[in-house]
């Protein structure tokens, strides 16, 4: 039954700045409705919630307490975490739409319907595309400005949030038990489907986790936690005694960190050997973080309608605990000035101190990064577009000619733009040796200047001879089956 809620939008500065310590509460801030989401940040340090009140809420914050700056209602409630993109806050809802919202004005600047309630999180791609989940049973792929690149029919409720690796797969599960993995172009790829356990489903509502090898992590219904590589072959896999609904994280020795309804938080090896567990109490779907000085902290019901919120260093031990007086499933967050944000179950937003920055690990919360943007390659780019192309020369208008590929126009950096491939998004060392997103081949291709005009398609897996004709036509030679391709 859902519940009918007053808005009272409110800020509690509980302690002045004076005497806090690690653990300590900093502020609430008060929504009309139980906070699931996860919160996110935009590069201004603006934070980003949703509640079941039906609102996305804007807020700028400090040490001492949140000022509102804006709230945007939709038609129904907010399960879902933001995720942020240039600019502009993505989000789904109960009311089966996906929102675009300016991050400055909360102006809608567009929506999208779906069949169904949208619970999945968005990843926000490379080249601006929103991918995201409903349970509808289809998967979506929307350009920046809200039309439709492609939909994926699974026929299954897909709740997990999808997850972008180095090549441009995307990684989702769903209720099916199986993980798919698919390319921006919306090619299946390969799925895994998970073992069938006496007594459990074989749902994935985790969303994955990928280490910088590029594996995936996730856990399932049937109580048991997986390694995939990323062509979808079993590395490992590790039974815990109940259902893991919950997100993996990694700290940065490549340990991998995930909490079961069983009541422990547990740590794994790389080679999925447990190192140690950690009694907490029931974890549902609310993640762990990891701080910069590789402490995690987690949130578990402790009964009596109260959570726990524990700080644990990569060892195990506990550096300090705080209650927070409602039941929380929503997975922390840190922001850039040592806040751990979380929402919870009575409508409040708490933040506590840490004393720490965020984590910088493979993946070190869920959403991967502040934005919640789920994908490796959003904040990758250097941001000196002429540093960065170390060997490029200067010919004016932010054109630079640089060896190995020849003609660039650096003004959207790091979108570029080639005189004859069109738009790219370039990343790599700079150093004469590149990876670029072809927009149009939807593809990450790598060139070298001892390489060009030969591309590595990390999609087709092989090499490929660029070679345009004299109409501008992008033509491609695949090495591999001797056969010529056109990029439209």
């Amino acid at each position: 039954m859902k519940l009918s809620l007053s808005l009272f939008a409110c800020v509690f500065v509980v302690a002045s700045l004076s005497g806090q310590t690690a653990g300590d509460l900093a502020w609430t801030f008060s929504t009309g409705g139980i906070i699931y989401a996860s919160a996110a940040v935009d590069e201004n340090g603006r934070v980003f919630v949703a509640s079941e009140d039906g609102k996305v809420y804007a807020l700028d914050v400090s040490a001492t307490g949140a000022t509102q700056a804006w709230a945007f209602t939709t038609g129904d409630w907010i399960d879902a975490s933001a995720t942020v993109s240039d600019g502009t806050v993505y989000v789904g809802s109960w009311d089966n739409k996906f929102y675009a919202l300016d991050a400055s004005t909360g102006t809608e600047q567009w929506s999208y319907e779906t069949g169904s309630l949208i619970i999945s999180s968005a990843a926000a791609g490379p080249d601006g595309a929103l991918y995201f989940g409903s349970s509808d049973t289809v998967f979506y792929a929307l350009r920046a400005d809200g039309t439709v690149k492609w939909e994926k029919y699974v026929g299954s409720e897909i709740d997990s949030s999808p997850a972008i690796a180095v090549d441009g797969t995307i990684y989702f599960g769903a209720y099916d038990g199986t993980l798919y993995a698919v390319s921006t172009g919306g090619d299946l790829r390969w799925t895994y489907t998970v073992d069938e356990v006496d007594g459990f489903d074989n749902r994935i509502a985790s969303s994955p986790a990928l280490d910088y090898d590029g594996n995936i992590y996730f856990g399932s219904g049937n109580g048991i936690f997986y390694c995939l590589s990323p062509g979808g072959t079993l590395n490992w896999s590790f039974q815990a005694s109940e259902e893991i609904d919950s997100s993996p994280v990694f700290d940065a020795e490549g340990n991998v960190y995930f909490a079961s309804r069983d009541g422990y938080l547990y740590c794994l090896d790389p080679d999925g050997v447990e190192n140690w567990r950690a009694a907490i109490g029931d974890v549902f779907y609310s993640s762990p973080v990891a701080d910069a000085d590789g402490n995690l902290y987690i949130a578990a019901y402790a009964g009596d309608g109260s959570t726990a919120l524990y700080c644990f260093t990569p060892d195990g031990e506990v550096l300090w605990t705080n209650e927070i007086p409602a039941v929380s499933d929503s997975s922390p967050i840190i922001t850039e000035d040592g806040l751990l944000l979380i929402g919870a179950e009575d409508g409040n937003l708490y933040a506590f101190y840490t004393e720490s920055a965020p984590g910088t690990t493979a993946w070190p919360r869920f959403g991967l990064d502040l934005a919640n943007t789920s994908s490796v390659y959003t904040s990758t780019a250097p941001d000196d577009p002429v540093a960065y192309f170390s060997d490029g020369v200067s010919t004016g208008g932010n054109w630079y000619y640089v060896p190995g590929l020849e003609f660039v126009n650096v003004a959207a950096f790091p979108w570029c733009y080639h005189e004859t491939l069109g738009w790219a998004y370039f990343t790599g060392d700079g150093s004469g040796s590149y990876w670029l997103w072809h927009a149009a081949q939807e593809a990450w291709l790598y060139t070298s200047e001892s390489d060009f005009p030969n591309f590595f398609n990390a999609f087709l897996d092989t090499w490929t001879l660029y070679s345009p004709d004299e109409d501008g036509n992008m033509f491609f030679y695949d090495f591999s089956s001797q056969e010529w391709y056109l990029t439209q």
